[in-house]
């Protein structure tokens, strides 16, 4: 199914993968890691949930619904 065209594919990956980035509301968590470098602390650590990443920061807000 190659046409030969792979010119054209490229720019089908790039209109679909290089998407211009959309502003993020003023109101958004700033996401960032634990810092290990200052030691374990678990409960600054499992406080850090809510601002490490996408899937740890939903689980976070998970545990404080239920809480």
């Amino acid at each position: 199914m190659n046409n030969g065209d792979g010119e054209h594919d490229i720019q089908i990956a790039e209109m679909s993968v290089l998407k211009k980035s959309s502003p993020l509301p003023t109101d958004s968590i700033t996401i960032k890691g634990y810092d290990f470098n200052e030691g374990i602390n678990y409960d600054n650590l499992l406080d850090c949930y809510m601002y490490t990443g996408f899937q740890a920061s939903h689980f976070a807000q998970a545990v404080q619904v239920s809480m």
